[in-house]
């Protein structure tokens, strides 16, 4: 998915970065948008976008491809009103399906975002 000639402006902007579960082991790709002036003594929302089905997929930045879900919150408009993190891991599986069923691989989310453990 790596683009050479033509530049993507926001897409662009994302950070692409692995999570590794200390207990698992399990590795989770994602994408993440910093805030362009981002200021450390100032607090920020975090935006966090699930990809469908549709995108499930090994690339890390395919999440960013499906519609509009992750880059809305990270355009230059949006930011200006609504400066925020955004937050898109990158399934390589269906973490849930039709019939509700999740998989496991759900349980990667670094907590808090991630499922409580029991």
């Amino acid at each position: 998915m790596r683009r050479t000639t033509v530049r993507n402006l926001v897409v662009d902007e994302f950070r692409q970065r692995e999570f590794m579960d200390p207990r698992t082991r399990r590795t989770l790709p994602y994408n993440l948008f910093v805030p362009r002036d981002y200021d450390p003594a100032r607090s920020y929302p975090l935006v966090l976008f699930m990809h469908g089905a549709g995108a499930t997929s090994t690339e890390t930045e395919a999440t960013l491809f499906q519609g509009l879900g992750a880059v809305a919150w990270a355009s230059p408009a949006d930011q200006i009103a609504r400066p925020a993190f955004v937050f898109a891991p990158q399934y390589g599986e269906i973490i849930a399906d039709d019939d509700s069923k999740m998989s496991s691989r759900l349980d990667t989310l670094p907590l808090p975002v991630g499922r409580p453990r029991s």
